[in-house]
């Protein structure tokens, strides 16, 4: 099974276009006969459901990268789907994916 792994956040100050973007991205997906896993941080109550409902796997964190603890959880989560021996594909949609977080994305092989 093909995997869309997604990680998009959505609060009041960056608004909630990438989340949105993201959930017709996953809808194509699905559709297609993937499977899609988002990653999120995201303060609407709306859109978890939102996310849920679509049929999407959701994982929440608390805090956003830069915080590390984020691009730990995202990178330990995209190993736990590859384990699965799925082909797996990443997206990152926020302006706050700096190089660095994009490069440690890569050197997971996704």
């Amino acid at each position: 099974m093909r995997t869309l792994f997604i990680r998009a956040d959505a609060d009041s100050s960056i608004g909630c276009g990438h989340m949105l973007r993201c959930i017709a991205l996953g809808q194509a997906w699905l559709r297609r006969g993937g499977e899609v896993f988002f990653v999120c941080r995201c303060e609407s109550e709306i859109l978890r459901r939102r996310i849920t409902y679509e049929g999407f796997h959701l994982m929440e964190i608390e805090r956003s990268y830069p915080d590390g603890k984020d691009l730990e959880r995202t990178i330990s989560t995209l190993k736990g789907a590859m384990e699965r021996d799925r082909e797996l594909w990443a997206v990152l949609d926020g302006y706050h994916f700096d190089d660095d977080f994009q490069r440690a994305i890569r050197e997971t092989g996704v």
